[in-house]
This record gives structure tokens, sequence and C-alpha cells, in this order.
């Protein structure tokens, strides 16, 4: 039997700003409530820190990252995507496994 390799990060990435995004437009009113895995973070504290770390792997790998002033939950995830479409090219530039940190904290 051979062992399954997982999706590169450029592949599962964009997977899981989809979903992240469908899970909060299904959940409009829920923005801030307290996110119970870090009780200090609210849903929209929780998707800065997300839009954060993709800001980060995106500066490490060349990219320039857009001024935001973003802190809407539909303003920051409109801002993740903005990103996410230049990190997700880069990161499949650089063979897909460099953004690793982003899929597992997310």
């Amino acid at each position: 039997m051979t062992a399954s390799r997982p999706a590169p990060d450029f592949v599962g990435y964009p997977e899981v700003r989809r979903g992240v995004r469908a899970l909060l437009g299904a959940h409009a009113d829920g923005h801030r409530r307290r996110v119970p895995a870090c009780p200090e973070w609210t849903v929209a504290d929780l998707l800065g820190h997300l839009t954060g770390i993709a800001e980060r792997v995106l500066a490490r790998h060349g990219g320039v990252v857009p001024a935001s002033t973003a802190s809407t939950v539909p303003e920051l995830l409109d801002h993740w995507d903005d990103i996410g479409e230049d990190l997700d090219r880069r990161l499949a530039e650089a063979g897909g496994r460099s953004g690793e940190i982003m899929v597992m904290d997310a």
C-alpha cells in the first residue's frame, strides 16, 4: 500500500479561503462571537490573523502586500482573496510546499 501525498499548498489554500468565506457567509451574525479554540479572539480577530499570515508569506515570496484598512469580516475576506491570488501563484512557482503554516493554521 502506498501512502497518499497531501495536495500542494497552492491547491489546498484556495480551498481553505473558499471554505472560510462560505462558512462565514452562512453565519453572518456570528462575526463577534468568541472562537472556542481561541477564547480571547472573536471570529473577526481570527480572520485578521489568517489574513496577516497570508500577508507575511506573500511578502516572504517577493510579493507586494497592498495597504489595507480592512477591519470588518467582509472587508477582511475580500482582502484575503485579493492577496491570495498572487500568493497562490507564488506558492505554485515555489513548488507548492512553502506555505504549509497557512494551511495548518487555518
